[in-house]
């Protein structure tokens, strides 16, 4: 509201998400074979830890116009990390549970939903709580420091 964007650009950037993440799973999913789901899934959290942490700083941008365009090249770019890692995520739970595939499916499909539904709460606690740059930053940071989590836990002597 303070940048002056109509409800339906707010609408189609939060839409543009979901949107970009059902158009590039697919190519994802074959990109995980040829690159490995190790590559696919940090190489997509860096690409949505660095959109998330760079959308905090939108508010530094006040043309109407110019900040639709930056939030929804960030969106977009954040949903086809997010593309990259939930099919890498899948593809690793499915090759260490060959056997629970519906179980492993079930709990990687709850694991989004779960963080698509509280994530809104708790972004906007932290917007409360610290203004438009903190849920941005932290959750950047967050993803960030996950991937050297994720990179130890999947070296190679994992047997990942």
């Amino acid at each position: 509201k303070d940048r002056c964007v109509s409800d339906i650009y707010v609408g189609l950037i939060f839409g543009s998400y979901a949107f970009v993440i059902f158009l590039t799973s697919p190519p994802c999913g074959v990109l995980v074979p040829k690159y490995g789901a190790r590559t696919m899934l940090v190489t997509g959290t860096f690409i949505a830890g660095t959109s998330l942490m760079l959308m905090g700083f939108g508010e530094v941008i006040f043309d109407p116009t110019m900040f639709i365009i930056f939030c929804f090249v960030l969106r977009i770019t954040s949903a086809i990390g997010a593309a990259a890692a939930e099919t890498a995520v899948l593809s690793l739970m499915l090759q260490k549970f060959p056997n629970d595939t519906g179980t492993v499916s079930g709990a990687v499909e709850t694991s989004c939903l779960v963080g698509s539904s509280f994530g809104p709460v708790f972004g906007g606690f932290l917007y409360t709580v610290g203004g438009f740059k903190l849920p941005f930053i932290l959750m950047g940071l967050i993803l960030f420091c996950s991937i050297g989590v994720l990179a130890f836990l999947l070296s190679k002597e994992t047997g990942w």
